[in-house]
């Protein structure tokens, strides 16, 4: 999904020194993942599933994932 702007926007980091102009901005990437599947990849690289939201048909979800402790 992304958005489109009316007009081209201009996001300026001066701490970098960097300036950039948009006029479409990427806001999701969606991906199909078999979510048990997918917590073990996150394990796996050394995170920690923390929370995890899903709609009333388990079509959808959100995880909120933090760094392992144990690392």
């Amino acid at each position: 999904m992304h958005l489109c702007s009316l007009r081209t926007q201009t996001v300026v980091l001066q701490a970098l020194k960097f300036k950039v102009s948009l006029a479409t901005i990427r806001t999701e990437i969606s991906r199909k993942f078999h979510l048990p599947t997918l917590i073990s990849v996150i394990e796996s690289q050394g995170l920690q599933p923390v929370q995890i939201w899903t709609d009333p048909h388990n079509w959808f979800a959100l995880l909120l994932c933090q760094m392992n402790k144990r690392q």
